[in-house]
């Protein structure tokens, strides 16, 4: 049976890892020749690897612990509780987080269930479960207070449009968009995601890795919808996510799944579209989400220590040795 221990040290070393982690997925998705090379499918399970380094900031029976004197100091507040004030905050913090996140979910979920359904556009959503073959009780509604369509429920899924004139043509790509959403379980993801935030609301970098995370999100759909289209039906998917960019005020919250996203992100999803190519064979994504995977393990083996030694082992150390470790710590902080 594997121990667990929690304690700052092991939170901070999983901050740090999964922050560089963010920096470098940054780098990628920021990127047009990053994300034309890159695999979209493999960028995206590298996002939920960081997810799942996130929730588990542990220390193991295997992890090893390193006192580090450059970057890690000595911490003289160790002797006073201080870890478990640091805790206490943190935990408080996500408690009030989740409860508004559980309270904006029942909100919405009420307001939406109150907008009119729309059966007159079951049949596009019939000729999509046909061609996926696969049959969902999609519920349709619209509403005059959300410019842009987008996905909502993790059980029953809600679609909602729009009062915007959309021809038929538009409506089976924002239907596949939104569909697709829902079968690649994604509606799954932001909530965890939402969570997994509220978990670290003191680290800067989880809102970036938000953003990523959604970026991610919509560039994948973007590749499932298009790999079987040609070159015209491309073109008419990106005038309808020109139209829809061109009418968008905002999305609802991040509890939903909209059609076009951040309009910053609208430019090099263009690109994507247009540049769309299979990089990489499914073999070959396993292969790399399987060394993603190993790295995401190592740093669970590893846990950075402040330097430290506790008052009471100083009898017990003999004084030449005290000075070894003085002029050694000293000898680091110089350099």
């Amino acid at each position: 049976m594997i121990d667990l221990a929690l304690s700052f040290t092991s939170i901070l070393t999983s901050v740090v890892v999964c922050n560089l982690l963010i920096m470098v997925l940054w780098l990628v998705l920021n990127s047009n020749q990053g994300i034309k090379y890159i695999n979209i499918n493999f960028i995206m399970i590298f996002n939920i690897l960081i997810m799942i380094r996130l929730f588990l900031p542990f220390e193991y029976s295997f992890t090893k612990n390193i006192a580090f004197k450059v970057v890690l100091p000595s911490n003289p507040l160790k002797e006073y509780y201080v870890d478990e004030i640091l805790l206490l905050v943190w935990m408080t913090g996500f408690i009030f987080k989740s409860y508004q996140i559980v309270v904006l979910y029942y909100r919405l979920y009420n307001n939406i269930k109150r907008l009119p359904y729309c059966c007159s556009m079951e049949p596009i959503l019939d000729k999509i479960g046909i061609k996926k073959k696969r049959f969902v009780n999609f519920k349709i509604v619209k509403t005059s207070e959300l410019m842009t369509p987008a996905i909502f429920g993790l059980f029953h899924p809600t679609i909602i449009i729009p009062n915007n004139d959309y021809t038929q043509e538009e409506l089976y790509y924002i239907f596949c968009h939104e569909t697709e959403h829902y079968y690649q379980r994604d509606l799954w993801i932001k909530v965890i995601l939402e969570f997994l935030c509220a978990l670290y609301w003191w680290n800067p970098f989880s809102k970036v890795f938000r953003e990523l995370v959604s970026k991610t999100i919509e560039m994948r759909i973007d590749s499932k919808i298009i790999g079987t289209m040609d070159e015209r039906q491309r073109l008419e998917y990106l005038s309808c996510l020109l139209k829809v960019a061109k009418s968008h005020k905002k999305s609802i919250n991040n509890l939903t799944v909209a059609f076009n996203g951040k309009k910053a992100n609208l430019k090099q999803r263009f690109y994507h579209v247009l540049n769309y190519q299979i990089t990489q064979k499914k073999r070959l994504i396993v292969v790399n989400s399987i060394l993603a995977g190993i790295i995401i393990f190592l740093s669970l083996a590893i846990t950075l220590e402040p330097y430290y030694i506790k008052p009471k082992d100083f009898l017990d150390i003999p004084v030449y040795k005290l000075l070894e470790k003085n002029n050694e710590f000293k000898q680091h902080r110089t350099e």
